[in-house]
């Protein structure tokens, strides 16, 4: 079995990004909805948007942890198949050759 390792990293190092923005963007989102929530502006509407959203906040959070332990894996992975390759070419490299 071949497996591109570089690949592999690269697929985890866009995810990390991906993932990166993903929290800044709920993160935002969340500053937004309290800073509306000091105004003077409320309403009943606002009031239950602001507790639906509530409500998600620890789903967001969940997410980007189950992303970053699956990008870590997939570096793990990538890591941890250099590494046997790397065994499997030295003692290859002791093998006596036939004549």
């Amino acid at each position: 079995m071949e497996i591109n390792t570089d690949a592999l990293k690269a697929s985890a190092q866009i995810m990390e990004g991906k993932n990166t923005q993903y929290s800044q963007e709920w993160n935002r989102l969340y500053t937004e909805k309290d800073s509306l929530m000091q105004t003077d502006f409320k309403s009943e509407a606002s009031m239950e948007f602001s507790r639906k959203l509530d409500a998600y906040k620890n789903s967001f959070e969940s997410l980007g942890k189950v992303i970053d332990k699956y990008v870590k894996l997939i570096n793990t992975i990538a890591q941890r198949h250099e590494d046997i390759n790397e065994t499997s070419k030295n003692r290859a490299s002791g093998l006596p050759t036939g004549n």
